[in-house]
């Protein structure tokens, strides 16, 4: 069996009572935990990368051809806000998904 940290209940993988749809959405928010990782290790590079000399000196223009460390700051940046922050987002909510019983 494997527990899933995280859910508001917990819920198993070879859980009896189960069905495909449990499975499923356990094996989402392990998902969202990966995804939590990758954002932090993409944080993690931009916050250890040392500004560059672009960065630093307001004269010069960032909206044209920018050095290594600017554009890999760059991209990271709207990877994690454009793509990994809302997947996390939509991910867990589909996880977490109960109809309402009328």
């Amino acid at each position: 069996m494997i527990a899933i940290e995280g859910a508001k209940q917990e819920m198993e993988i070879g859980e009896p009572n189960a069905g495909p749809g449990k499975i499923v959405q356990a094996l989402l928010l392990m998902l969202v935990a990966l995804l939590k990782i990758v954002r932090q290790g993409l944080q993690g590079i931009t916050s250890n990368l040392p500004p560059s000399s672009q960065e630093l000196d307001p004269e010069i223009d960032l909206v044209g051809e920018t050095d290594v460390r600017s554009e890999i700051r760059r991209v990271v940046q709207c990877v994690v806000t454009d793509f990994i922050e809302p997947a996390i987002a939509d991910l867990a909510a589909a996880a977490r998904y109960q109809p309402s019983r009328a």
